[in-house]
């Protein structure tokens, strides 16, 4: 079965431009849980609040984006050699098969 393309390089492609493209759903997320001081806040205030300085969830939420993208090229990476070798294992299963009974 192809799903999107038979390569290794497209497959994983994908997966990272479908992570990339969930950046600014991650950042809204992360505003809408925790939405960023007031600038007049004191270090104290914002200690006390449930607020976030407004660069660093920005910054946190990019980093721990792209250490989630990263996982999961890897992880789909390593799936997408898994199948392309028990696919190729198959088909040469199914070629010896062929040529068997082509003799007999």
């Amino acid at each position: 079965m192809r799903i999107l393309g038979r390569s290794l390089g497209v497959k994983i492609l994908l997966s990272g431009i479908a992570g990339i493209a969930l950046l600014p759903a991650i950042r809204f997320v992360g505003y809408w849980l925790a939405p960023p001081c007031p600038p007049e806040f004191t270090q104290a205030q914002v200690d006390a609040s449930s607020c976030i300085i407004g660069p660093n969830i920005g910054l946190g939420l990019i980093l721990m984006a792209v250490v989630i993208i990263s996982a999961g090229l890897m992880v789909s990476g390593i799936i997408c050699i898994i199948w392309e070798q028990i696919k190729k294992r198959s088909d040469m299963d199914d070629e010896e098969e062929r040529l068997l009974y082509e003799r007999k």
